[in-house]
């Protein structure tokens, strides 16, 4: 539990050092623009931009759209919990789970698309 919030802090980080960097960079390239060539090429030149990551854009893949889901499973010890925690990811549209041995509560990532409510839910039953 203490490396979530670890993971997310440094993932924070990052995202933030991304956008001060971007920001340098863009002011600086449109400043070096601005005086070499003019406004008319700060426009051109963020239009280029802009267009170049439309194209880069429209070929990745679209992400997949997934939900959070509580299953509560009873009481566990942490190897069952952990064993518990591999066989709900053979379940069909689950994408992610965690099962928290003291909470009796398993937490998964689903493509509620895809997800296999009865085979879920033989888990559920199986663990109570």
């Amino acid at each position: 539990p203490m490396a979530v919030p670890l993971l997310v802090g440094g993932a924070m980080g990052v995202y933030s050092s991304s956008q001060f960097l971007g920001i340098f960079i863009g002011g600086t390239l449109g400043g070096w623009s601005m005086g070499h060539f003019g406004l008319p090429a700060v426009f051109f030149l963020a239009g280029c931009i802009g267009l170049l990551w439309f194209l880069i854009a429209a070929g990745m893949p679209q992400p997949s759209y997934l939900s959070s889901k509580l299953l509560r499973v009873g009481q566990l010890q942490n190897e069952a919990a952990d064993r518990l925690a591999e066989q709900l990811l053979s379940v069909h549209g689950v994408a992610d789970a965690v099962v928290v041995a003291d909470e009796g509560v398993a937490y998964l990532k689903v493509d509620s698309k895809e997800l296999d409510e009865p085979a879920l839910h033989k888990y559920a039953a199986a663990q109570s």
